[in-house]
């Protein structure tokens, strides 16, 4: 089930047309974040599809590759730490707060 208010975000349609369903972004690698303090931020994650299948090392194959851009504005609360070479995520988790 897709929290209704994801439903109001720009390219939400796109992303769920590419995967089928929304996802939680668990494993997505975070490519880029661009911090601006008075307009427009973004973050950039690549994310795939897992198979329930492993090749001949052992790994999930993966399919649907994609960047996904997430474009904010008006961020008032940020939390960021162990940002490193690969930056996988457990989860992204994203809300509106009204002011």
């Amino acid at each position: 089930m897709v929290d209704e208010n994801l439903r109001g975000i720009p390219g939400f349609d796109a992303v769920m047309e590419h995967f089928g369903h929304w996802p939680t972004f668990h494993d997505a690698e975070v490519v880029s974040v661009y911090l601006h303090r008075s307009g427009e931020s973004r973050l950039d994650v690549h994310f795939f599809k897992t198979l329930p299948h492993v090749d001949s090392q052992g790994h999930y194959r993966t399919e649907r590759h994609a960047t996904v851009r997430f474009t904010f504005r008006e961020v008032v609360a940020l939390e960021l730490y162990d940002f490193n070479h690969q930056n996988v995520l457990s989860s992204l988790q994203i809300s509106a707060t009204k002011q």
